[in-house]
Order: structure tokens, then sequence, then C-alpha cells
């Protein structure tokens, strides 16, 4: 499911994936000859075309961009269209955010001698 010279690439959108989904899960409406014939998009045209917003450092061959998307094009969003918050919005929120808040929590806070799960402590019981 890898190809060779990729980094770090979405790869739950290739043909590999769904042929592998199809064989495991046994989707109805699709078969091998399917999936085959279904059309690919290559992610920097896309991008390129529908005007969509990649940071510079996933823009390479190696990243997203150079991945193939199993289906046809979709219509590019813009960052305004995918946000939950208004422009005017988010630099109130910022602080607020879950990821922020919780990457700025101290480590300090963190107990030390918190018992982890073991295995046989997190299987679930009858």
């Amino acid at each position: 499911m890898f190809e060779r010279g990729a980094i770090h690439r979405p790869y739950f959108v290739n043909r590999d994936v769904a042929l592998w989904l199809h064989h495991h899960m046994q989707f109805p409406e699709w078969s091998d000859a399917a999936i085959a014939a279904m059309p690919e998009t290559y992610i920097r045209e896309w991008a390129a075309r529908e005007k969509v917003e990649i940071d510079k450092s996933y823009t390479t061959e190696g990243l997203e961009s150079g991945a193939h998307a199993l289906g046809p094009p979709v219509p590019g969003l813009t960052r305004e269209q995918l946000s939950v918050f208004t422009a005017g919005e988010w630099p109130a929120r910022r602080t607020s955010s879950f990821w922020r808040a919780g990457s700025r929590a101290p480590l300090s806070k963190w107990d030390a001698n918190r018992a982890w799960p073991t295995r046989a402590s997190s299987r679930l019981t009858r």
C-alpha cells in the first residue's frame, strides 16, 4: 500500500486501499473490476485547478500533493468553507481551542505516579 519515494501521504484515498477494504469488508456495490475502472485524481493538479491551499511543506511529490486519490475530482473548498469559526472569530477562540489549551498544560501538573492501564486491566469484562 506504500509507494517508493513517498514520505507521508493520505494512503486511505488510493486504489490499493479501496481494494483492501473491498476484500476485507465485501462492499456490495464494489468489485475488483469496478475499483480498477474508477478514475484517479492527482492531488497536485487538482489543488492547482481548484485553488486549494496546501501548506508549502506538503507540496512535494513525496507528500500529500503527490498522492493519487481514487475517484473523480471533487470541488475544492476554501478554508472559510471548512472552518467552524469565521476569520474574525478565530483569533479570540484560538487560545481556547482544545489543542492549544492542552498543549499549554504544564508538565508539573502531570501525576508521574499515575498508574497506567495494563493489557490485563484494560480488557473488557463480561
